[in-house]
């Protein structure tokens, strides 16, 4: 990974695109893709994909950061795309995971639940603080997962 002197968080939700919903392939694909173009450019971070929303964590150079996000605001498969957190960090959450899945379990639902501001889990309604918690309680719950390969889905049971 790229010196993290000038390390940078960003932190945003968007609405799957109804033409590409969230199959298991899709995801898959993506999770491949970005693991793979993160690497190269010194980005790690952790995908959080529901039918009804997409919620992810990027950190590294703030440059390398902010060119990834500009591209997933202009990718088809998003839509109303919400930036909720964008600061200079100290430390990654996810130094491990160019960029992984937390995939669909019962722990999965609790920590969605524990971070909920109504009936549903809703992205959008996080405040940058309570989304930076939600991914730290993620990086906290599966810190024992860090070693695995970058492109793995991860279970938090």
């Amino acid at each position: 990974m790229k010196d993290d002197s000038r390390l940078f968080r960003l932190i945003y939700a968007s609405t799957p695109s109804i033409a590409f919903g969230t199959t298991d392939q899709l995801v898959g694909e993506m999770i491949f893709a970005s693991s793979l173009n993160n690497a190269r450019v010194g980005i790690t971070g952790l995908l959080v994909a529901d039918d009804s929303f997409y919620l992810q964590l990027l950190e590294g150079d703030r440059q390398a950061v902010t060119d990834t996000f500009l591209r997933i605001a202009q990718d088809c498969r998003h839509s109303g795309i919400q930036l909720l957190d964008a600061s200079d960090q100290r430390d990654r959450l996810f130094p491990n995971w160019a960029m992984s899945m937390l995939g669909a379990s019962e722990s999965r639902s609790r920590l969605l639940a524990r971070h909920r501001k109504s009936a549903m889990f809703i992205p959008h309604e996080l405040s940058a603080t309570e989304a930076a918690q939600f991914f730290i309680d993620v990086s906290v719950t599966a810190c024992t997962y860090q070693d695995l390969c970058p492109r793995t889905v991860i279970y938090i049971d």
